[in-house]
């Protein structure tokens, strides 16, 4: 288990992986010329409480391959942008607007809030 999450490490490895995919979905949204992203923490809880409830506990194969996939796939998407591209709204928070380049400095932030968990989860391991 997590002790920050609460969250076995295999579900914490595959929530980290939806935090790659779902960001890359906001990007080519607004890669695409749509509206910005409207992001509230609500709706983001319970996402995660649904795939929670729908996922159960992953194993660590389907929770790594998926890691991989999704982290690769962000990565290319966000090197492949311009200056310009990373400038462009990707997110509303209520009335605040959020660039492309946001969006990937706040999904690195996602992934060294849940590292500590996962090694302190894994440190703990019998």
């Amino acid at each position: 288990m997590c002790p920050n999450e609460g969250w076995p490490v295999g579900y914490v490895a595959h929530h980290i992986g939806q935090g790659f995919t779902r960001p890359a979905g906001w990007i080519e949204q607004a890669l695409a010329g749509d509206d910005p992203f409207d992001f509230t923490w609500e709706a983001t809880h319970e996402l995660n409480a649904r795939r929670r409830q729908r996922l159960g506990l992953p194993s660590m194969d389907e929770a790594l391959t998926f890691l991989r996939l999704s982290a690769s796939h962000f990565a290319e998407l966000v090197g492949s942008l311009s200056d310009v591209q990373l400038e462009i709204t990707g997110v509303r928070q209520g009335s605040v607007m959020r660039t492309i380049e946001w969006i990937a400095r706040i999904v690195i932030r996602h992934v060294d809030e849940h590292h500590e968990g996962i090694r302190r989860g894994l440190a703990s391991a019998p």
